[in-house]
């Protein structure tokens, strides 16, 4: 058997001697490579439009090619092992969900976006939301008092009553009887 050697072709594109330039599969057309002429939009439409039509052609045979071999694979599994492929999934949705629960209650304790907590373990997400909140200058939020309890009143020192922008109610009860 002889052994091609490699050269260029025609146009200085890379080829081995005694190849053609291009395989085609079975049943299309060989692509024109070479421009003849002056450049043609409806020309190039054609050949974009062509070239598309036969990558969704071939996308749509592997999307059948996928699904069947993945048929004969589960068909290939036994009761045990498709079981154990059933609990791993099951396995892996429940870490996640439960990654994803405690980055948002995280979040909201902190009060910062729970998409920007990456940690894996509740200490690093606490840190990252501490680190958050400090930088965005706010105060973790203060837990609410247990059910029951009176809520304490807020009092400022030197406030006797009213406020000196309470309205004249005496002056409003004046105005109303002149009418």
């Amino acid at each position: 058997m002889a052994e091609a050697t490699s050269s260029t072709g025609p146009e200085g594109t890379p080829g081995t001697e005694g190849e053609k330039p291009a395989e085609v599969a079975e049943g299309t057309k060989p692509a024109e490579t070479e421009f003849e002429g002056e450049y043609d939009a409806a020309r190039a439409k054609r050949k974009i439009d062509a070239q598309k039509a036969d990558l969704d052609k071939a996308r749509e045979k592997l999307a059948a090619f996928e699904k069947a071999e993945n048929d004969r694979q589960t068909a290939e599994m036994s009761d045990l092992q498709k079981a154990v492929a059933r609990a791993e999934k099951a396995e892996a949705d429940l870490a996640e969900h439960t990654k994803t629960k405690l980055r948002d209650t995280i979040a909201a304790e902190h009060e910062v976006p729970a998409a920007l907590l990456t940690g894996d373990d509740e200490e690093t997400l606490i840190a990252q939301a501490k680190a958050l909140a400090d930088f965005a200058g706010k105060k973790p939020a203060e837990k609410p008092a247990a059910p029951g309890t009176k809520p304490k009143a807020v009092l400022t020192p030197g406030s006797g009553g009213e406020s000196p922008n309470s309205p004249d109610i005496d002056g409003i009860a004046a105005r109303i009887r002149r009418r």
